[in-house]
């Protein structure tokens, strides 16, 4: 029972992860950039580092905020120890979420340079490792 309360868990972790990786970071910056803020923000800021390490963070926040509050609720419905499925589910953002964050954005779209149409960072990053 515990082992198959974990299973079923982690495709919801995996979810929130990859779901907020996908549709954070890259697309916020994107949809800024679009409306005219982005230069905006980076005239006040003096640079586009500040307002990427904040979008990033406040990603972190909401999506440790959202694994937090289902690990508790659902420790405490099933019965599960609650300490150990929280401390999993912060372990899990803190170690995946950077990683899934720089891969699935792509800085050229919201820095305004040229791209080649129709391909995708993983796909440029597929194919600079078979060529390299």
């Amino acid at each position: 029972m515990v082992t198959q309360f974990y299973v079923v868990e982690s495709f919801y972790l995996s979810y929130v992860l990859v779901s907020t990786s996908l549709n954070g970071l890259g697309l916020n910056l994107l949809q800024a950039r679009e409306s005219g803020f982005l230069k905006m923000y980076q005239y006040i800021a003096g640079g586009l580092r500040p307002i990427v390490w904040g979008e990033g963070l406040a990603q972190l926040f909401v999506t440790l905020s959202e694994i937090l509050i289902f690990t508790v609720i659902t420790s405490l419905v099933f019965r599960q120890p609650v300490f150990l499925t929280v401390t999993t589910g912060v372990l899990l953002v803190i170690l995946a979420w950077i990683p899934l964050s720089i891969f699935f954005s792509e800085p050229n779209r919201y820095l305004g340079k040229p791209r080649e149409e129709g391909q995708s960072l993983l796909l440029r990053r597929c194919l600079r490792w078979g060529h390299g």
